[in-house]
């Protein structure tokens, strides 16, 4: 499927008027031309329609180069999502894949395909972190869909299962290729083998709950366990601090919840760098790990083997999810479909 882009002369066609005319509102000098608030208001709407983006390419002068890759990377990459953008940055270096990218933050996605739709690129790949408090919801954004029409684009790190299937399928409607796995299935499995081991009493962070609980399985799973106490997830107003540090506090606020007896079986944390940076602040006070506490991270980083507190982890399939984005963005279908990879639970 190729990309889809509106020229000034479509513009104008739509609009029933001249180029001319479309120029001046589109570079704000239409008042001086003393073109009239109706018509600025209809092409405008039409703008708005069409999802039409100026052509920066043409406007610079520089010459467009057919198969141009737009990147964005869409908030705060941490662990996995870094992982895979150093994969995907030594893929395209070696192919010589010319690429333009955007970097965005929260509620500024609409901007970043703008400006990359405005440079003409054939195929997007955009990297979603979980560390927006949105977390991909923007996608549902009619203005949002509309660009994500024009240009094939592959969503990596897609949330399955979090965001309404009715927007899954919106997105796949539009075109996309959706890359991600199932928060839900992978903690699922998590809860699943607590269980089976009698770990029944368990201190879990808000955002993973909030984000797993709405599924009717893990929910009922999660009604088998005798206690299920949550805590703020240290990274959701704190993105840019170092995560071995917000764990280190995270270990300070939580120690007196852990000593006070109420028999805790497992911590889960959002991060392997999170669950190291608690393990050595709640030991450092005597807390024996895993002895009197268990912990969970999430990502298994490559580091992990050298850390001193041993700890359990969710194995993200960073491989398998490079390798099939790659795939799709070189052989881009002519309609959308879904691939979904399965996380995998380590014990220590």
């Amino acid at each position: 499927m190729k990309a889809k882009y509106y020229s000034t002369s479509d513009l104008a066609e739509h609009a029933g008027t001249s180029r001319q005319v479309i120029s001046a509102i589109l570079n704000n000098t239409w008042q001086s031309k003393r073109i009239s608030q109706a018509t600025y208001d209809r092409v405008q709407s039409i703008i708005e329609e069409i999802g039409y983006v100026p052509d920066r390419a043409a406007t610079n002068l520089r010459k467009q180069t057919v198969g141009t890759l737009g990147i964005i990377y869409h908030g705060p990459l941490h662990s996995h999502v870094l992982d895979a953008v150093q994969r995907f940055n030594h893929h395209f270096l070696e192919n010589k894949q010319e690429v333009e990218i955007a970097i965005s933050s929260e509620n500024k996605l609409q901007q970043a395909l703008t400006h990359l739709m405005g440079h003409r690129v054939e195929r997007m790949l955009i990297l979603l972190s979980s560390l927006t408090k949105t977390y991909g919801e923007e996608m549902g954004d009619r203005a949002i869909l509309r660009l994500l029409k024009a240009v094939p684009t592959v969503i990596y790190n897609y949330p399955f299962g979090i965001l309404p299937k009715e927007l899954d399928q919106q997105l796949i409607d539009a075109g996309n290729q959706l890359v991600g796995f199932s928060r839900s299935s992978v903690y699922l499995q998590l809860f699943k083998s607590l269980l089976a081991k009698g770990a029944t009493r368990v201190l879990l962070d808000q955002k993973i709950h909030d984000m797993v609980v709405p599924d009717t399985q893990v929910g009922k799973l999660l009604n088998k366990f005798h206690l299920v106490d949550t805590y703020p997830n240290p990274q959701f107003d704190q993105s840019s601090t170092n995560p071995y540090q917000l764990g280190e506090s995270l270990g300070s606020s939580l120690l007196p919840i852990i000593k006070q007896g109420k028999g805790y079986d497992y911590l889960i944390t959002a991060s392997d760098m999170i669950a190291q940076g608690c393990a050595a602040r709640i030991s450092s006070q005597g807390v024996k790990i895993p002895r009197d506490i268990q912990i969970v991270g999430f990502d298994k980083v490559d580091a992990l083997p050298y850390f001193q507190h041993p700890i359990s982890t969710i194995e993200v399939p960073v491989d398998k999810m490079v390798e099939t984005s790659l795939s799709l963005l070189e052989n881009m279908p002519d309609s959308g479909g879904k691939n979904l990879a399965k996380a995998r639970f380590l014990e220590e």
